[in-house]
């Protein structure tokens, strides 16, 4: 589960400097370590992540996030 966090913390650190117009001191840092750290715990031969975390990684490495309309 902390994968699946650091990945989610990476995007979500992204849309915050996204939000702000440019990254503030130490959020691209800190993201790019959510996500290095996320990304580290993906392991095709264990199901026990694989299997949810490839949908984290997708959503970061897509930017999803930046699709979503909020209403």
């Amino acid at each position: 589960h902390l994968d699946g966090l650091n990945l989610s913390r990476g995007w979500m650190l992204d849309a915050i400097a996204d939000g702000l117009g440019e990254y503030p001191p130490g959020i691209e840092t800190m993201a790019r370590e959510h996500e290095v750290a996320g990304f580290a715990g993906i392991h095709p031969e264990h199901y026990s992540g694989s299997h949810w975390l490839a949908s984290f990684a997708m959503y970061l490495m897509t930017k999803r996030w930046k699709l979503t309309e909020l209403s």
